[in-house]
């Protein structure tokens, strides 16, 4: 589960996030809604432990996640941009990921990309923008949050694995200027 309690983060006089609290259950779809500029993804850049709150704290099954690595790997964040090495493949990309990343899975790595069409010989440079988040959502970590998931994609994540024990801890938050795509992922949004 994940847990947010009383966060706050301003960045000079400008007050991102005021006072949020919030409960994720692990296995949810979660669509965080909002206008451009509510504060969704320095909420996300938190949860994940990219940003310390000014006040409040995120917990993961029940321990703090900044300055905490282990609960960080177990993390996994899509920032609006992804990178890549240049020019590479997503199986280049996947060859470097496992010598970087201690238990990276190659084969999960392309049984999503399989999921979601992706050619993985392809240049990476040459997909569009949401091809590009779907080739970093099997990247080195899954977990909490990913955001701009089309509705299609984020049925996907969960649909190649959905017999294994990791889909139950799964938790998807979505960042999204209306309230539309969640009803269409999951039962739950705020």
């Amino acid at each position: 589960m994940i847990e947010l309690i009383d966060l706050e983060k301003s960045f000079d006089n400008i007050k991102a996030v005021n006072r949020v609290g919030l409960n994720i259950l692990d296995g949810e779809v979660f669509g965080l809604v909002g206008t451009n500029g509510a504060g969704k993804s320095t909420i996300l850049r938190i949860i994940s432990g990219v940003i310390k709150p000014d006040a409040g704290i995120v917990l993961v099954d029940k321990c703090p996640v900044y300055d905490n690595p282990e609960v960080k790997k177990d993390i996994f964040y899509i920032s609006d941009d992804q990178y890549f090495l240049p020019a590479s493949t997503p199986e280049e990309m996947a060859s470097y990921y496992e010598n970087i990343y201690k238990g990276f899975d190659k084969l999960r790595f392309y049984k999503y990309c399989t999921g979601f069409g992706l050619d993985t010989k392809r240049r990476i440079s040459t997909f569009s923008k949401g091809m590009k988040k779907q080739v970093s959502i099997p990247s080195p970590r899954s977990g909490a949050a990913a955001p701009d998931i089309k509705p299609v994609s984020a049925r996907r994540i969960c649909r190649p694995s959905s017999s294994s024990s990791s889909l139950r801890t799964l938790a998807i938050v979505c960042p999204l200027d209306t309230g539309h795509t969640c009803a269409t992922l999951g039962k739950r949004f705020g």
